[in-house]
């Protein structure tokens, strides 16, 4: 799942324990037999997109524990035994829940790890490193070097509509053009280069080796 996390983790984090909490106390007031405790699942899976292990844990388990008491707080309805299979019914799904959600969580922070991984190393060395999307010509990421050797900085590359026009000088445009394009045709590993010429901000050439 990619989810764009907007909102604070500890933000996410107290809306799930409100909402379970707010769960709990409709199951105390419902009589047995009643499916309120399927909400459950609500506050777990706010829980499962923070992205931080902890937290899911904390709110899956207090989940846990809610769901296990409201059978023994909630007013009576059906059977016992009927409120205790629906119980139990519901205790497994919400730990197959929580086995599932668990995966996704731990997947998105090892996503997250490489990503800051890539971002520190890409931060620090003094190559560039530049990104280009070969269909439309615009630049999809920089790093900070961009700033010294052509003097944009990564936010300015990527507002370009076309970056090769942009960044290229005229007498090689058509190479560059051609070899981007041919890059789409590349092997697994295959390494292709390309000498020419780069056009600075303040309008002096540089020599770059793509």
């Amino acid at each position: 799942m990619a989810f764009e996390m907007k909102i604070k983790p500890s933000c996410l984090l107290a809306v799930a324990v409100f909402v379970a909490l707010a769960v709990a106390l409709i199951d105390v007031l419902t009589p047995l037999g009643h499916g309120e405790w399927v909400l459950y699942l609500l506050p777990v899976f706010l829980a499962s997109i923070t992205g931080r292990p902890a937290y899911f844990y904390v709110v899956a388990g207090l989940c846990i524990v809610l769901l296990i008491f409201g059978f023994f707080l909630s007013p009576g309805g059906v059977g016992p035994e009927i409120g205790l299979f629906n119980r139990t019914s519901m205790l497994f799904t919400l730990l197959m829940f929580v086995i599932l959600a668990n995966r996704q969580v731990l997947s998105v922070r090892e996503v997250a790890e490489s990503q800051r991984w890539l971002e520190r190393i890409a931060s620090t060395t003094p190559d560039v490193i530049f990104v280009l999307d070969i269909v439309t010509n615009r630049n999809i990421y920089s790093n900070r070097s961009i700033l010294e050797i052509l003097g944009y900085s990564p936010e300015e590359f990527r507002h370009f509509d076309d970056i090769l026009k942009q960044a290229i000088s005229p007498g090689d445009l058509g190479r560059a053009r051609d070899f981007f394009r041919e890059m789409s045709t590349a092997a697994p590993g295959e390494v292709r280069m390309l000498t020419h010429r780069a056009i600075h901000k303040n309008g002096s050439i540089r020599w770059l080796e793509n």
